[in-house]
């Protein structure tokens, strides 16, 4: 959004305030045509820093979309450190020049997804009615939990939350209210966000608006806040990483002994590689994320090209010499103990390609994290081959006629579906190809989408194509046919995704 528009309809709605005024927020004259939404403003600040005082230390706290200060100021009040952030230069200079007496207070104009902070830097992120003007609300809360301590929390307040069913009626009441004011193009960068956009974040409600006050831009005619306040914590990714690389540490030895004598996961593993082998060169330099025990890096290398496999369990990796011994292919296959959330930490960058099998990136809830590390990793023009778990898997809904309603509908959870392996639980979440898309943005041309194992079975059945050869001929027949067109490309199983990088500018 340009900020001249932004500042042309903040002037348009009397947002734009005096210096005198901007100190004394959130408190503000009565015969302003605001004073009853600071009224509640100041109500909801209030909670939230008392909330925040109830630290034993001051905390280090960052404010997106801080404006002209008011808030970072009140934060800074209670102790604590704070630095407000906006692109927004007249506000920024006004509110530097407002609390330019305050230690513990800065400000910097910068863009979030490119701003100078090392990782797990603030105690609280705090977003106060700001949500409305980024367009993808989970990929914000993503690139934030990364500049969060364990433990620290995102604040959102002051920002309209919808269900699904309202989100066309509060669309149209922002193009119209822009219309009217005269500024209907604003309507285009002002978005509505679900509450179940937070669903796989684990939000607390800390505050819920009474259920008699309308939501959307209407002003205020209480001092009751209509807007909730949640609160998601960094409930660090560590301790899932570290649940994870344990599991399958433990259970490295069986993978390869389940992998034998499996002529569907076979033919599911060759079915991938024949997709890798379309797009991608031989004698390529790929990286693989989520090697395992090393049996895709083998065949690979075999085929052509040279793997630096990766994988955080350090279990797995063990078993990678053997293999590479056993079938004289060490020469193009390297190995190196490392998470998909740390490629900054990958040795021989940059690589043609980057592959995953078998879904070992849902292990994530927002695959945003690790796509905004590939240009490290990846080359302008390479290419991103994945295979990702989908919500409609058909073999599992047919589980319902046998009385397995858990088991045919677990992959539609909003909140992540619990696995058990080793006696370790965790949690796996499921994507569609179009949030997948949606994630890695305009930087990458999607090339193909292949549907895996849409009419066969899951690769947890083993015996199924032994047990049923013919009709296990028949169901690959029609995966055969029907796997690369909607909508079964983005149904069973698997479903296998190829991209190439193409960033702007180059």
């Amino acid at each position: 959004m340009e900020v001249d528009l932004y500042l042309r309809v903040r002037e348009k709605e009397n947002r734009l305030y005096s210096d005198a005024v901007v100190a004394a927020l959130p408190f503000i004259p009565d015969g302003h045509p605001l004073a009853s939404e600071w009224r509640a403003r100041s109500i909801s600040a209030s909670r939230l820093t008392r909330y925040l005082s109830r630290q034993s230390r001051p905390l280090s706290i960052l404010e997106i979309g801080c404006g002209n200060g008011w808030l970072s100021n009140l934060l800074c009040n209670s102790g604590h450190h704070v630095i407000g952030l906006d692109q927004n230069l007249y506000e920024l200079k006004q509110a530097a020049r407002v609390f330019s007496s305050k230690s513990n207070l800065s400000f910097l104009i910068a863009e979030i997804f490119s701003a100078p902070f090392k990782h797990e830097t603030f105690d609280a992120i705090i977003l106060a009615s700001v949500i409305q003007y980024f367009h993808d609300l989970p990929s914000l809360l993503m690139a934030l939990l990364q500049y969060l301590k364990p433990n620290g929390d995102i604040h959102i307040v002051d920002s309209p939350l919808y269900a699904d069913s309202e989100i066309f009626d509060a669309a149209n009441r922002s193009e119209q209210y822009y219309s009217k004011i005269g500024f209907p193009e604003m309507a285009r960068h002002y978005f509505h966000h679900r509450e179940s956009d937070l669903f796989s974040f684990d939000p607390k409600w800390q505050y819920r608006q009474p259920a008699q006050f309308l939501r959307g831009r209407v002003l205020l005619r209480s001092s009751i806040s209509p807007f909730p306040w949640v609160i998601i914590r960094n409930k660090k990714s560590d301790d899932q990483d570290q649940i994870i690389s344990t599991a399958f540490s433990r259970t490295a030895k069986k993978y390869d002994a389940f992998a034998e004598n499996h002529p569907h996961l076979t033919q599911m593993r060759n079915k991938v590689y024949t997709h890798v082998e379309r797009f991608i060169p031989k004698n390529a330099r790929l990286l693989e994320l989520n090697c395992g025990t090393g049996i895709d890096a083998v065949e690979l290398a075999k085929r052509g090209y040279t793997i630096h496999a990766t994988d955080n369990a350090p279990g797995m990796l063990d078993q990678i010499p053997e293999k590479i011994d056993g079938q004289a292919v060490g020469e193009k296959i390297t190995f190196q103990q490392c998470s998909f959330t740390e490629l900054d930490k990958l040795r021989g960058a940059p690589f043609d390609a980057v592959f995953s099998n078998l879904g070992g990136l849902n292990c994530l809830a927002d695959l945003s994290p690790v796509i905004a590390q590939l240009p490290i990793v990846l080359r302008p023009n390479g290419l991103v081959t994945w295979v990702l778990m989908p919500p409609v898997c058909l073999w599992e809904l047919a589980e319902v006629f046998r009385l397995h309603p858990r088991l045919a509908f677990r992959r539609f959870s909003r909140n992540g579906t619990h696995a058990h392996l080793e006696g370790l639980d965790f949690l796996v979440y499921y994507f569609t190809p179009a949030k997948v898309l949606q994630w890695f943005g305009d930087d990458y041309e999607c090339l193909a989408i292949e549907g895996l194992s849409v009419f066969t079975p899951t690769a947890e059945s083993k015996n199924f194509a032994k047990r049923y050869t013919r009709l296990y001929r028949a169901l690959s027949w029609l995966d055969a046919r029907l796997a690369f067109h909607r909508p079964w490309r983005g149904w069973g199983d698997f479903f296998i995704i190829t991209l190439r990088y193409r960033p702007k500018g180059k």
